[in-house]
């Protein structure tokens, strides 16, 4: 899970604090766990964007006396998203800008943007279900 995925970054900021020559060897030393342990965080927003779709395809098949509950499973499904996001980019702080930080940072943008625009289309769903009510 994610928290045996950042154990090791834990750890890693529980040594003493280097400093010159030894301080650029230990932040580096320290990007390859924090990668392991954004890669748990990705996996939750992929997830979750995943149940944003399904949520609005829901909402339009499922049982419209659960219409209410598909809207807010697409609500949650949001919230873990952007929390996931949250996290990855605090933690992108602490790890030297490289090719794969930059894809890190793109797929986390691109998750955001279409988080809103599943967000909206699942609760747009649930709106034309209760007919707007």
């Amino acid at each position: 899970g994610v928290g045996v995925a950042y154990d090791p970054v834990v750890g890693g900021r529980r040594l003493p604090r280097p400093t010159g020559a030894s301080k650029v060897v230990g932040d580096a030393a320290m990007g390859g766990p924090i990668i392991f342990a954004l890669a748990a965080r990705r996996a939750i927003a992929d997830a979750c964007a995943a149940l944003m779709g399904m949520a609005g395809e829901l909402a339009y098949k499922g049982n419209a006396n659960a219409v209410s509950d598909v809207g807010t499973a697409a609500l949650l499904a949001y919230a873990g998203l952007r929390g996931a996001v949250l996290s990855v980019r605090v933690n992108l702080k602490g790890v030297e800008d490289g090719p794969h930080v930059a894809k890190i940072r793109d797929r986390v943008r691109r998750l955001e943007v279409d988080s809103e625009k599943l967000r909206e289309e699942a609760l747009t769903a649930v709106y034309v279900r209760t007919n707007g009510r």
